[in-house]
């Protein structure tokens, strides 16, 4: 599993650096960080200006630095080797950097101190490296080479099966999950293990997105589709978040997952999903009364009956709510 040490931003169109994060300060003394500014700045602005955007890597200071292109800037992670977890990483830090920051990127914001914004979520997205407890450690294609597994590793390891997460696979070792996660990293590290950061919260979404077209579909039943079509619409318009689209006729759809992945853990999208059902049954409370009400506690029935299980594994259980 690679490390990474720090994250820069530099404008596409001259190379100017915007926004940078030094993750290991003991690792990457600011002498080193200025001159790969300097260097990323030129570089940049080479690869605009003679339209190729093809580079991806650049070995450099005992470092191994990742580049992904925008439409307005250029990303680049410092690491101590590729990895394609952080090219994931990265891609979708630019995306949503640029999503964050439209307007000013747009308008050639001078003053970088507008963009100290993204701390926050380039906080969030970085942690998702770390290994958490929720997430399914699969193996991988070490048997194809000569790779030793230390014996303490072995605990770990005998019990991945592609379906476990690693907090089953610390009870089922004996272990603390602490003890766990270092053990399933120095796997990933030895290219024993993969991890697919999405799979948590892809399951955990779809779940919801099943029974909210349920719903839906109640809802369909007893006030037609035209009318649940505007009530859906209604429904996200004040929801506000991006990770549901109407697809007509009422039925909704889970979206950009691999980046939801990336911005939230299982537990706070199941949270979000909640408050999305709350939505919905308070706007059809307006037309069908307490009978919009019985569907809902209807449908939260229905969830943990067919997706109690998964909603467990993956820590999204505790803290479902009564939204609405």
């Amino acid at each position: 599993m690679a490390k990474v040490f720090a994250l820069f931003i530099a404008r596409r169109e001259d190379g100017v650096p915007i926004y940078s994060k030094n993750l290991a300060p003991d690792r990457v003394n600011p002498d080193l960080i200025s001159s790969l500014l300097t260097a990323l700045r030129e570089l940049v602005k080479e690869i605009s200006l003679g339209g190729d955007a093809g580079l991806r890597l650049i070995e450099a200071h005992g470092f191994s630095i990742l580049i992904e292109p925008g439409n307005l800037i250029f990303g680049a992670l410092l690491t101590d080797k590729e990895d394609p977890l952080l090219r994931d990483c990265l891609r979708i830090t630019v995306r949503t950097f640029e999503e964050q920051f439209k307007e000013p990127l747009e308008k050639g914001e001078p003053d970088t101190e507008v963009y100290k914004a993204f701390d926050e979520v380039c906080d969030r997205i970085l942690s998702v490296i770390a290994l958490s407890s929720y997430h399914v450690p699969k193996l991988g294609g070490w048997a194809e080479g000569d790779i030793r597994i230390p014996e303490e590793l072995w605990a770990v390891m005998r019990h991945i099966d592609g379906r476990s997460t690693v907090a089953e696979l610390a009870e089922r070792a004996g272990l603390s999950l602490e003890e766990a996660i270092e053990r399933v990293k120095r796997l990933a590290e030895r290219g024993v293990v993969e991890v697919d950061v999405c799979e948590p919260v892809e399951a955990v979404a779809r779940a919801y997105e099943d029974i909210l077209n349920e719903l839906t579909g109640k809802f369909t039943e007893l006030l037609g589709r035209a009318v649940v079509a505007r009530l859906v619409e209604d429904t996200l318009r004040d929801w506000g978040e991006p990770w549901m689209a109407h697809k007509g006729e009422g039925k909704l759809t889970a979206r950009e997952l691999e980046r939801l992945a990336w911005l939230h853990t299982p537990k706070e999208v199941a949270n979000m999903m909640n408050n999305l059902l709350g939505t919905l049954a308070g706007k059809a409370r307006e037309l069908l009364g307490e009978l919009a009400t019985d569907l809902n506690l209807t449908a939260r029935k229905t969830l943990l009956a067919k997706y109690r299980s998964v909603l467990e594994k993956f820590e999204a259980l505790e803290g479902e709510g009564s939204a609405g």
